[in-house]
């Protein structure tokens, strides 16, 4: 739903005076953006690795803010490994 909004507004944007040099109606499916929408280029500000790992971060603290728990005090587990099916007398 949000996307179509977006999609909307650079439909209407398009139409008004001044700013049809912007071309925002032929571009309006990629929200107004014109080109590949993750930019490669090395000249870029960061990276979408550094981003994802900010978000990775942010949301870990955000869930143990809700949870009530400290988060300098809690990990996230990543990996998990088969270890095998337990239940026997060895546990």
């Amino acid at each position: 739903m949000h996307a179509r909004r977006l999609v909307d507004t650079c439909w209407w944007l398009g139409a008004q005076p001044g700013l049809g040099r912007l071309r925002l109606r032929r571009y309006a499916h990629t929200l107004g953006f014109r080109g590949h929408f993750a930019t490669t280029s090395r000249t870029y500000s960061t990276t979408f690795t550094a981003l994802r790992a900010e978000r990775r971060s942010w949301m870990a603290d955000r869930h143990a803010e809700r949870a009530g728990v400290d988060p300098s005090g809690v990990f996230v587990v990543g990996d998990w490994r088969y270890a095998g099916p337990g239940g026997g007398r060895d546990c």
